[in-house]
Order: C-alpha cells, then structure tokens, then sequence
C-alpha cells in the first residue's frame, strides 16, 4: 500500500494533466482541490485500486504514522501499489529520508 497526502495526489494530478495537454477550470483554482482529490480517489475506488478504509464520498482517511522517533495522524489515501507499476520498482524509486523511519501506519 502506498499512502498518499490529499494535496500530493492533487498537485500530481495537475502536472498530468498539464503534461496530456488537458484544460480543466478545477485544476487551475487551489479552492476546487478537495473536490479535485475527492473525484480521483472515487475513480481509484471504481479501478479497484483504492484500499480499504476510505469510506464512500470521502477523500482519505485519517492514520497514525509510528516511526522510530514520532507519531503522527495525518489524513492520507491508501492507494495500491500495483497502481505504480510492479511493486519491486515502486520500492527502488522510493526517496530516502524520514519514510526509512516509518515502522507502521494505522487506521485511526
């Protein structure tokens, strides 16, 4: 599972549709993001790629992220790996830093 922050998932989804050439007037105003992730995640949903949790109509899910030297809730949206590619290679293009740290992520 890959778990995203809402404003990740929105901005990632600006720059594809900028990269594709695709005009959207709720792409260009920040105040339509949360409609903007709220429609991606239901289309994760309707894709099978959604994970559990999330319930209907909602955007993401609140979890505590334990790591070795915090705890934090952060509402995130549990996304499939296999929505990246194979899951080996989604774990090589991972960043080094804190998320090395990260020993679990609850449901809250």
């Amino acid at each position: 599972m890959v778990y995203v922050q809402p404003y990740a998932l929105y901005e990632a989804t600006r720059r594809l549709a900028s990269e594709k050439k695709i005009v959207d007037i709720s792409l260009l105003r920040g105040s339509d993001a949360e409609e903007v992730v709220k429609k991606v995640v239901d289309k994760l949903r309707e894709e099978g790629m959604l994970g559990n949790y999330v319930k209907e109509g909602y955007r993401g899910r609140v979890y505590e992220i334990r790591a070795t030297k915090f705890r934090r809730k952060m509402l995130l949206v549990p996304v499939k790996i296999e929505a990246f590619g194979l899951p080996s290679k989604v774990i090589k293009r991972r960043k080094p830093g804190y998320l090395g740290m990260i020993e679990d992520v609850i449901p809250w």
